[in-house]
């Protein structure tokens, strides 16, 4: 079996002529996706921003930003199963659910922490 059976060999370019240069293919793919992903600044999006009903109101939006209080944390830390991964310490989550009356303060200001680098 041939390990380059899945390889790209040529593309097709805009004119119809075919390039198999690595480098010319590199810049073709490249120029396309920028192309595709790159905003078109002649769209005005504002008529159809407009036709988008608003999910999230001001009372919602304040709700999902107050902090997490301490028991969601302990909750949600009580809700990860017991065969999930280690954590990047190296600790399960039965680790901490077995030891949480010795470690609720270290945790939750662990996840606080997180949360403020993440979310911050």
């Amino acid at each position: 079996m041939c390990a380059k059976k899945n390889m790209i060999r040529r593309l097709k370019v805009e004119d119809s002529r075919y390039i198999a240069n690595r480098k010319e293919m590199e810049k073709m793919v490249t120029t396309f996706f920028k192309n595709l992903y790159t905003r078109d600044e002649t769209i005005c999006l504002e008529p159809f921003l407009e036709m988008i009903y608003s999910k999230v109101n001001g009372d919602l939006n304040d709700a999902l930003y107050k902090p997490f209080t301490n028991d969601e944390i302990s909750d949600t830390l009580f809700h990860i199963g017991p065969l999930n991964a280690p954590e990047p310490d190296g600790f399960p989550a039965p680790f901490f659910q077995r030891n949480w009356e010795v470690l609720p303060e270290e945790v939750i200001s662990a996840v606080r922490n997180f949360l403020m680098k993440v979310l911050c």
